[in-house]
């Protein structure tokens, strides 16, 4: 069953919402590319004071590539459990409320995954000039989990344009795909995405919804049906 509706704006945090008022963020860049201290993840208290940081962070001769790979999605399940999926990384993580490392996983994908510097040409106007620009592979749009704390990760099936997104006329059915795994990263099944244009997703009881902020302003309301 699916239903649309009609929102004037929505923003959704990159965090992780833990008890006790305690969120889970990505840590600021110059923590691990200054301190020398890789930690991808910063855990804080209600009042804001860090209280631990974690996480392992893939270093790169070059800082624009080091940036690239450590951009994370991330979810928590009713333990506290915090999930890591990397966007331009084949690689989903579990970590326990403490930081520790639970599991560490990828999984077969249709392309191969890059993370390289390419030469490439910016024009404005009448000037043109031609950079040193990363080049990468998108994996991973979003992650969630719904309330039989299964894994939902949104994968790209293909590669999008150089706008991170994909044309009028490409079927977006063709383009992601959800894959769900239990809590240890185990895959259960695979779910066709709907070919309607979306920025983000999130699942909240048995329902999933596809926001739509650029085109037409809404939600997409979708029952995540049980098969017997």
């Amino acid at each position: 069953m699916k239903r649309r509706i009609q929102v004037a704006s929505l923003v959704l945090a990159g965090m992780a919402v833990l008890s006790e008022s305690r969120v889970v963020l990505p840590s600021r860049p110059t923590i691990w590319l200054d301190s020398g201290e890789p930690k991808l993840l910063s855990a804080y208290d209600k009042k804001g004071t860090i209280l631990r940081a974690f996480g392992a962070v893939k270093l790169y001769d070059e800082p624009r590539l080091t940036l690239n790979a450590n951009i994370v999605c991330l979810a928590s399940d009713n333990r506290d459990n915090i999930y890591i999926a990397y966007a331009y990384q084949n690689r989903i993580d579990k970590y326990s409320p403490e930081g520790a490392m639970i599991f560490s996983a990828d999984r077969p994908l249709r392309y191969e995954v890059k993370n390289v510097t390419k030469m490439e040409v910016f024009r404005s106007g009448d000037m043109e000039r031609e950079f040193a620009w990363p080049s990468v592979s998108s994996v991973t749009k979003g992650i969630w989990l719904d309330y039989k704390n299964r894994i939902w990760v949104l994968t790209f099936l293909k590669q999008p344009n150089r706008f991170l997104t994909f044309d009028e006329t490409e079927n977006w059915t063709d383009c992601f795909e959800f894959e769900v795994f239990d809590s240890d990263g185990i895959l259960l099944f695979k779910v066709p995405f709907p070919n309607v244009r979306f920025d983000k997703f999130s699942i909240y009881d048995d329902r999933l919804y596809l926001i739509d902020s650029q085109h037409e302003s809404c939600v997409y309301e979708y029952n995540i049906i049980e098969e017997n």
